[in-house]
């Protein structure tokens, strides 16, 4: 392993000195990662490397190299403004990640193994844990895989499907894209419109929101109003009740006096009757003396 460690490690100090006498770049190991910033190339680490890490070694420098040869940085820098900027960043370094490999591969024809490999086996990694992506880390990977045609069915679109007309609508312009300013233009207007959808989705969202607590409000008013007319339909029925109930009594009331008036009626007329008889009676003895 150390020996291999050892051979590779001179391999790229000789290509680190072609690139420092053909295009003044740097190379050097450090840290984890890869990167540029067009005169110094920066690789992982190479202690202890198996030959996979190798080969993805040679394949990222050969992307870093690429960067150096046909990315414009200064204009990597003229982002668009605000929250928009993050997204811009991240979806013009994907799509500049495609052009320059490209490019790459037509001019090394070599290289274009080595990056396909990489990029093949970062694919089959994203594949594993594609459905805990963000749609944001989604997004980025689709505007790669449209470019270069390898976004395969196995990968769900749910989380961007609504980005996807969006998407296909541009990628056509981002190949066509010859150098990092016009594939700066692009890329934001791909943005722009992405955040217009963002927010018309957030307004439409709002607005049914205010619309579905209008329509509770009204059905809860409605609910109010019925039960205050139920609770007046029950005051008006007792109401009626007790007046049909004070109409009886008054009735009964009535029915008495007129009782009471016809007892008293027959009372005189028997009285007037006795009466009638006993004069009868007096004149009968009257006229027998």
């Amino acid at each position: 392993m150390k020996r291999l460690t050892a051979v590779f490690e001179t391999s790229l100090e000789k290509l680190g000195r072609i690139l420092a006498r053909q295009y003044n770049i740097k190379v050097v190991h450090r840290g984890v990662s890869a990167y540029t910033n067009g005169r110094l190339i920066s690789l992982p680490s190479t202690a202890n490397l198996s030959e996979e890490t190798m080969t993805d070694l040679h394949a990222l420098l050969d992307h870093e190299v690429a960067h150096c040869k046909y990315t414009n940085f200064a204009t990597l820098q003229r982002l668009l403004p605000g929250s928009a900027r993050m997204l811009h960043k991240n979806i013009l370094n994907a799509a500049e990640d495609v052009r320059i490999e490209r490019l790459m591969g037509k001019e090394f024809p070599g290289c274009k193994v080595n990056l396909d490999n990489l990029n093949d086996k970062f694919q089959g990694k994203w594949l594993e844990s594609w459905m805990d992506k963000p749609w944001q880390a989604q997004l980025i990977f689709a505007v790669s895989g449209l470019m270069t045609d390898t976004f395969s069915d196995d990968f769900d679109r749910k989380k961007i499907r609504i980005f996807w007309d969006i998407l296909q609508k541009f990628i056509q312009p981002l190949n066509k894209a010859k150098n990092t300013s016009q594939l700066l233009k692009v890329t934001k207007d791909l943005t722009l419109e992405i955040v217009q959808r963002l927010k018309d989705i957030a307004e439409k969202a709002k607005a049914e929101q205010e619309k579905a607590e209008q329509k509770e409000k009204a059905e809860q008013e409605k609910q109010e109003k019925a039960e205050q007319e139920a609770e007046e339909n029950e005051t008006n029925e007792e109401t009626e009740v007790d007046e049909t109930e004070n109409d009886t009594e008054e009735s009964e009331d009535e029915s008495e006096d007129e009782s009471e008036s016809e007892s008293e009626s027959e009372s005189e007329s028997e009285s007037e009757s006795e009466s009638e008889s006993e004069s009868e009676i007096e004149s009968e003895s009257e006229s027998e003396s």
